[in-house]
């Protein structure tokens, strides 16, 4: 498999740079997209159409959209682009995605999660809110439901 960087070189005899005429433009059009995606994601997890179930069904699939999208664009990197760009569009996704909605994420589904036990997800959503250095929010949100059902109890 010709990486891009190599077809760019062969292709055009004046050194085009792949950085400059590929990667900028594909990474910033991939901003656009994750951005765009995660809003309609995140719109459709604050949309309470019958109760707080709706959203919580809705916070663990998001999460795995997250898993798939890195993934997705690992492969990408790996199969069809230059390695030097797996670093800048594995940050797009965790920005667009994870980064740009943690408030939603937590308030949509922790306490749902946690209530249910669902380990997997909580496992998975700590691993996606420390690749954007968003642990203090969830140890915020532990914390909080910590003292509720304290409360709660006594």
């Amino acid at each position: 498999c010709i990486s891009l960087q190599v077809y760019f070189f062969l292709s055009h005899p004046l050194k085009v740079d792949y950085q400059d005429v590929f990667e900028r433009p594909f990474i910033d059009a991939s901003s656009s997209f994750y951005a765009n995606e995660g809003s309609n994601l995140i719109r459709d997890l604050e949309v309470r159409l019958l109760s707080d179930v709706v959203s919580f069904c809705k916070v663990p699939a998001y999460l795995k959209h997250i898993d798939r999208r890195l993934n997705e664009e690992t492969e990408r990197v790996l199969y069809y682009l230059d390695p030097s760009s797996r670093k800048p569009l594995i940050s797009v996704v965790e920005s667009q995605l994870i980064e740009a909605h943690v408030e939603t994420i937590i308030s949509k589904g922790f306490d749902q999660l946690v209530d249910g036990d669902r380990r997997e997800d909580l496992k998975r959503l700590n691993t996606l809110l420390s690749r954007v250095n968003a642990l203090d929010q969830l140890k915020a949100a532990w914390s909080k439901y910590i003292k509720v059902k304290f409360v709660i109890i006594f």
